[in-house]
Formats: C-alpha cells, sequence, structure tokens
C-alpha cells in the first residue's frame, strides 16, 4: 500500500445507526487526508461495500445485528490482509480488545472517543502500528493484548458475551433467537454454557449476573 501521506485514505463506516455513521463521515471528512468513500449498517452489506470500494481502512463497529463485528472483522482480513480495520466499539476494551486483535484488527476505541481520539487512531494505523487507548496499554503486559486476565467474561466467546448483553438488557430466549437470526435452541446452549463457564446455577442467577454486568459489555 502506498503511503497514505501521499494521497487520500480511502474509509468505510460500518454501523448500524445511522446517526453515528453520518457524525462518524462529518469528523473524518474534516480531515483534508481523509474521504469516506462507503458505508455500511451490517455485515451483508459490509462485505459488498469493502469490495466495491476497496478502501484503505473499515472502521467497524462490533455491535452489529446479526454476524457482529469481530466475525466481520476476521472475515474481512481473511480476504484481504491489506486492509486495515479499526474496531469502534461501546463494549468494555478489556474484553474485546483482544478478540478484536485476534481477528485482525488493527486497533480498538472505545466510541465515548471525541473525534480526535479517533483520527489520531487511524493515522496511527495507516503508518502502520496497532492502535489501543492509553489506558488499556497501561494495565497490560507489554507487547502482549491482555492474554491474561481474571475477568470471567474473557471466558465467554464473542457469541455467549452478546447474548449475555441482550439478557441483561431485558430480552427474552425469543427476542434474542431473533435479533441474532439463530434458533430458540442454539440459545439456550448458549444460556447454558454460559451459566457453566461463569459457576452460575440458576437461570436467576444468570439474570443477575447479566443485568450487574450490562453496563460493562454494552
Amino acid at each position: 500500500m502506498k503511503s497514505w501521506h501521499t494521497g487520500q485514505v480511502r474509509i468505510v463506516i460500518v454501523d448500524d445507526h445511522p446517526i453515528v455513521r453520518q457524525g462518524l463521515r462529518v469528523v473524518l471528512e474534516a480531515e483534508l487526508c481523509f474521504s469516506v468513500v462507503g458505508e455500511a449498517n451490517g455485515y451483508n452489506q459490509a462485505m459488498s461495500v469493502v469490495a466495491e470500494t476497496q478502501p484503505d481502512i473499515a472502521v467497524v463497529d462490533v455491535g452489529l445485528q446479526g454476524r457482529n463485528g469481530i466475525e466481520l472483522t476476521r472475515d474481512l482480513r481473511n480476504r484481504d490482509d491489506t486492509l486495515r480495520i479499526l474496531v469502534l466499539s461501546m463494549h468494555d476494551e478489556r474484553v474485546y480488545a483482544q478478540r478484536a486483535l485476534r481477528a485482525g484488527a488493527n486497533g480498538f476505541i472505545m466510541k465515548t472517543a471525541s473525534g480526535k481520539p479517533v483520527v489520531a487512531a487511524i493515522r496511527r494505523i495507516m503508518d502502520g502500528y496497532v492502535y489501543l487507548s492509553d489506558e488499556l496499554i497501561s494495565t497490560s503486559v507489554k507487547g502482549r493484548y491482555l492474554e491474561h486476565t481474571s475477568d470471567p467474561l474473557a471466558t465467554l466467546t464473542d457469541r455467549e458475551l452478546e447474548i449475555l448483553d441482550l439478557i441483561g438488557n431485558g430480552r427474552s430466549t425469543r427476542q434474542i433467537a431473533d435479533m441474532l437470526f439463530i434458533s430458540i435452541k442454539t440459545v439456550e446452549s448458549h444460556r447454558a454454557n454460559i451459566k457453566k463457564k461463569l459457576g452460575l446455577i440458576s437461570g436467576f442467577q444468570l439474570l443477575q449476573f447479566a443485568i450487574l454486568n450490562a453496563n460493562r459489555v454494552d
């Protein structure tokens, strides 16, 4: 890839909220060297838009409906190892940053960050570096992104974490199945695995845990 300093950085934004996409576009296009060449609201559209526009970098939200942003990151990386990917999310970076990087992301930043950190993250990634927040780096072992953690949420898969989040926000098993486009039986299987991994006995304990931790994963 040519140096971005010699031309515009072509960016695709992937988020299922139009207002978020619009806000990001405004922030990014305020930089003369950035050009938003496409937007997508979910996995399928993102795969198509990236293939059509051939951007330099994709800014991907974790919380997409259906197949989530971690899965999208993994599949985009498998298809093109030159594409830079910045995962931008409301989710707790202590839990999701490692997952994003393992999936092939070049950086992770919280949605609560203002415009300047997002711009700085893209600049750093385009310069060939991995971007993580100062807070995350200060709590990590240098050069190893949270590979060792006592956080019980870290034992859950991406899908299990997603389902725990939905449970904590009051979604029923049927609602979760409909939102994620999976069967009720699959949701029940994930619930059982979550309880086992977290050492919870009953569905009520699972609900309590999910509610108490909802602010950490949403």
